[in-house]
């Protein structure tokens, strides 16, 4: 070595790494040219470890602290670097710092909707999303196993791997619930502890573990949730009883607004209807038998005597593609009823709701980007 190659060369008194990056989980010491002296300082700070790779070998391995840098120190190096003699200043090794804070806010969520078994409604397709945290918790097997000799080794990098884990145990353990959909939400607290250590040695694996998990939303599909959502406004009401007189109110409105004549008779036609559509729910709901929860609808102590449904009113010719307020069925051009000569009213079609795959927010279904955290749909 010339005397410019000696004086060109660094000798480290101190190594240390200041992350103030807030998404990195392994940084590597700029070595370079530089060498590490006999006594210099490794400088470990809370939530870091420090890992000494030797040729490509895992050697020592530092945790929180100011660690001088010994022959004492050093025990797994120095056999690796031949130090039989006592320590040779100096010396140049890989040095890894590895971020082992709790990195938290890491989105999760089902990119298609996926399908569990119900005991009521048999096959049903749900959609799922929360947070869920992880820290990395053997930084020797994280350094080996995953971000090898990279310089710099993000979260991002490693994000939808963990997600992968989330999302592959989530639907058998959904299934294990034997729960129906509408009494999901009370088991997210199981759901959760079943997650976590359904995917604990998938982490494990990696040199970490999973911290925290939960679920923020299980979208049940919109027909079952309209049918939850009537079941709660007829126990709102007070029963069965309350909701038919309530459907016949509004029934009698709307035909009083309709333009054309026939007004009283389609009030009239209607307040039957309405009554037969209740029933018919009550039915379908299982309210002699407690419907979703168990209770059974209507007042305390008395059952609803099941009614037949009223049977519809014959289609005009051709398919039948719209069903007026009294009953009757029309075809799909028909401007007026021909039973009460109403004014026909098609209603303009809802554009179907759309689900952040990232964040899980619900957006309309026009929607290409995500207004919550800017995902393209």
């Amino acid at each position: 070595m010339g005397v410019f190659d000696f004086i060109s060369k660094q000798f480290l008194d101190i190594i240390e790494w200041e992350d103030n990056t807030q998404d990195t989980l392994v940084y590597k010491f700029p070595m370079q040219d530089n060498e590490i002296q006999n006594g210099g300082k490794l400088v470990v700070r809370p939530g870091q470890a420090a890992v000494f790779v030797n040729e490509g070998q895992i050697a020592d391995v530092f945790r929180e602290g100011t660690h001088p840098l010994t022959t004492q120190n050093l025990p797994v190096l120095g056999d690796l670097k031949g130090w039989a003699y006592g320590f040779k200043s100096p010396f140049k090794a890989d040095v890894y710092f590895v971020n082992t804070k709790q990195i938290l806010d890491q989105k999760w969520g089902t990119p298609h909707p996926i399908l569990v078994s119900d005991p009521k409604f048999e096959q049903v397709q749900l959609r799922a999303f929360g947070s869920f945290g992880f820290a990395v918790t053997d930084p020797q097997i994280f350094v080996s196993t995953v971000s090898s000799t990279n310089q710099v080794y993000k979260i991002d990098t490693l994000r939808d791997q963990l997600k992968d884990f989330i999302i592959t145990h989530f639907a058998p353990i959904l299934a294990q619930q034997k729960v129906t959909v509408a009494e999901l939400a009370a088991n997210y607290n199981i759901i959760n502890e079943a997650v976590k250590a359904a995917v604990k040695e998938s982490f494990a694996n990696l040199g970490i573990e999973m911290t925290i998990l939960t679920i923020s939303n299980i979208s049940l599909p919109e027909d079952i949730q309209a049918m939850l959502n009537e079941r709660t406004r007829i126990n709102m009401m007070g029963g069965m009883d309350n909701y038919s007189r309530v459907r016949q109110l509004d029934v009698m409105e709307t035909a009083a607004a309709n333009e054309g004549g026939g007004g009283m008779m389609q009030a009239g036609m209607g307040m039957g209807a309405g009554l037969a559509m209740g029933q018919v729910f009550a039915q379908t709901m299982g309210a002699s038998q407690g419907g979703f929860g168990g209770a059974p609808l209507g007042q305390p102590g008395q059952q609803q005597a099941p009614a037949a449904p009223q049977a519809p009113a014959p289609a005009a010719p051709g398919a039948a593609a719209i069903v007026c307020a009294c009953g009757m069925g029309l075809a799909a051009d028909a401007k007026f009823c021909s039973n009460c000569g109403a004014k026909v009213v098609v209603p303009e079609p809802v554009a179907q709701a759309k689900f952040c795959s990232q964040c899980g927010t619900k957006l309309d279904g026009s929607a290409a980007f995500c207004s919550n955290c800017g995902t393209k749909l």
